[in-house]
């Protein structure tokens, strides 16, 4: 019912429905049910980023996002109790911009299963603790590593790296990184995340607002899960 809501309000934005991907997941029980608990979050950001950009040009539209978004989260926290964790720590979702949903989703889509590409940038991808998604503790130190295309994007930029943080509707926060200069750095996670963050590599600091930071991302998103 989603992916047919969703298909009705691209054509009637005049675009066409975007035929499904195949996708490879985890076969361990445990490893899915974490992965699938991320990607709620995931689902629930992009959903409100969406939302937010519809509310004046089609309101229906952006009242359908926010309901799908209410669902994922109640999944979401279903998943995390089924898994023996607490429903929620956070008081908001966090939002998701269309770029780093695409990329994260890229991470787990069979070579060559997609019928059409989609014009969206494709990011280098950002690991902690050599995942895609991973659980870390405020305030603790944590390992990133980048391949060889975030390498080049960091040599290009020539400057300092950071971690970009985004949690819940606090604008993002940034944490230096000290890196070997071969995909390999370490940074302290911010003492005030709770819920579901969304950490990425870049040089710049003080932006503001999610859009802002995706345009100067040079690799990720990862998702990190905060534990208390």
């Amino acid at each position: 019912m989603q992916r047919k809501t969703l298909g009705e309000m691209l054509r009637r934005s005049g675009s066409e429905d975007i035929p499904p991907c195949d996708y490879s997941f985890p076969s361990n029980a445990t490893q899915m049910v974490s992965l699938l608990s991320a990607f709620k979050s995931a689902e629930a950001g992009v959903h409100i980023s969406l939302a937010e950009s519809l509310l004046e040009g089609d309101a229906s539209a952006a009242i359908a996002l926010s309901s799908m978004a209410g669902v994922a989260a109640r999944q979401g926290a279903l998943l995390r109790i089924h898994a023996n964790s607490n429903a929620s720590f956070a008081s908001f979702e966090t939002p998701l911009s269309a770029t780093w949903a695409y990329n994260l989703a890229l991470g787990f889509v069979q070579p060559g299963s997609c019928p059409a590409e989609l014009p969206i940038p494709t990011l280098p991808v950002l690991y902690l603790n050599n995942a895609t998604a991973g659980f870390a503790r405020p305030g603790s130190s944590v390992p990133f590593a980048w391949g060889d295309a975030g390498k080049a994007a960091a040599s290009r930029a020539g400057k300092p790296l950071f971690i970009g943080w985004v949690n819940q509707v606090d604008a993002p926060m940034y944490t230096p990184l000290t890196w070997d200069h071969d995909g390999f750095g370490v940074t302290r996670v911010p003492t005030d995340l709770s819920g579901t963050a969304f950490a990425v590599l870049t040089t710049q600091t003080g932006l503001t607002s999610v859009d802002e930071l995706t345009r100067a991302t040079l690799a990720g998103p990862v998702i990190v899960c905060l534990v208390q």
